[in-house]
């Protein structure tokens, strides 16, 4: 955004969306963590059930830090 003839920092769509991916992401593991401690006696019968939960979580994750590190790549200076 332009104000007062400088360039004032806005966050972007893929900062935001990052940022949610991220959240969503951790909150998907953590809670596949907590419901699995919480029903030890039966974790045999729903790995199935758990493992996709929390690959889901790790991916969610994983594409937030490559959306952050595209980000840092368009902010570089370009030198010629």
């Amino acid at each position: 955004m332009l104000r007062k003839g400088f360039l004032k920092y806005r966050k972007r769509p893929g900062s935001i969306a990052a940022t949610i991916l991220l959240y969503t992401g951790a909150f998907i593991s953590i809670t596949a963590l907590i419901y699995t401690l919480i029903n030890l006696q039966r974790a045999d019968e729903f790995v199935h059930i758990w493992l996709p939960f929390v690959m889901a979580g790790v991916v969610m994750i994983f594409l937030s830090q490559i959306l952050k590190w595209q980000k840092k790549l368009l902010r570089k200076p370009f030198l010629h």
